[in-house]
């Protein structure tokens, strides 16, 4: 029996092709869908909010900035440099001050405030796909040339006896004989999503870390007012939320939430953190007697895991 192989013709027997998704660059320029913004005025500065979703397969930074058009002149403000997950939405707040009093006041009388986020500074980064070479393994071939199989008959030609497993047609050139064979070839294309990670988050800026919770929590941001006083967000149903990007939460920053919710009259409180102290318990009992409020510790590891939290 002879075994007789088959060139591909779409990479010409290199077993590589061009990447689709880099056109042979090596590197892409990630895209970011704006799914939309909001701005609102509140004590002298303008809120803009922009939920945005990154459709990639993977994550990457870029800067948001913030821009509201007054009467004289347009404000904008940047933040610092925010992580996008990838395939995830991700809702961002900024806060644009020093807004000169006749343009506060014309804003503050507008039924919609004109307002937006925009990303920039986003990099190129090195293409996943084909890991910055430029290449991928070709998929008709599967890279490598194919022995169709068979047995060998009078005048060297022979019968093909079993298929190569296929996924469509594709004509190939039997090499050294001339005869045409119809093979082809599955190819089987497996992205991996990568998931978040507590490292990934504890270095985020902290008003990335917080737009990251909020976001999780379908939740919405504080105005400036509360954020002074120790109110990050809130969730859908208007429950206070305290977030904070540190470990061992314990007592004392409890109880100094269970006492601002005891002013804005608020009966159930989330605060976030990496990990609490043994006697963050103490201070959700003295919560309830003193304040009659009940908070509940949710971890960040919850929120990654997509655990009950409300």
């Amino acid at each position: 029996m002879t075994a007789v192989m088959a060139q591909c013709p779409t990479c010409q027997g290199t077993g590589k092709i061009e990447c689709p998704h880099c056109n042979g660059y090596g590197s892409v320029k990630p895209t970011i869908t704006n799914l939309g913004s909001q701005a609102w005025t509140s004590e002298g500065a303008v809120f803009v909010r922009g939920i945005f979703q990154n459709k990639e397969d993977f994550g990457f930074y870029g800067r948001p900035i913030a821009e509201v058009e007054a009467p004289s002149q347009t404000y904008t403000n940047a933040s610092t440099r925010t992580y996008f997950p990838p395939q995830e939405k991700i809702t961002i707040i900024l806060t644009i001050e020093g807004i000169e009093y006749n343009d506060y006041r014309y804003l503050s009388n507008q039924k919609y405030v004109r307002g937006r986020i925009l990303i920039s500074e986003v990099e190129d980064i090195t293409c996943p796909y084909c890991d910055g070479t430029g290449f991928v393994t070709c998929p008709d071939c599967g890279g490598a040339l194919i022995d169709g199989g068979g047995k060998e008959y009078d005048g060297g030609v022979r019968e093909r006896t079993q298929d190569v497993p296929i996924s469509f047609p594709v004509d190939w050139t039997i090499v050294g004989v001339g005869v045409v064979a119809a093979v082809a070839i599955a190819a089987i294309v497996v992205v991996r999503r990568k998931k978040v990670t507590e490292k990934d988050l504890r270095r985020l800026a902290p008003i990335e870390f917080q737009n990251w919770v909020v976001q999780r929590l379908s939740g919405k941001a504080s105005s400036l007012r509360d954020s002074r006083i120790g109110i990050d967000a809130y969730t859908a149903e208007g429950n206070p939320i305290q977030i904070r990007q540190s470990d061992n939460i314990g007592r004392n920053v409890i109880e100094n939430f269970a006492s601002v919710m005891g002013r804005i009259k608020a009966k159930n409180g989330i605060i976030i953190a990496f990990s609490f102290a043994d006697d963050s318990i103490r201070g959700i009992v003295r919560a309830r007697i003193n304040y009659r409020v009940e908070i509940k510790k949710v971890t960040v590891k919850d929120l990654i895991e997509r655990r009950e939290i409300i």
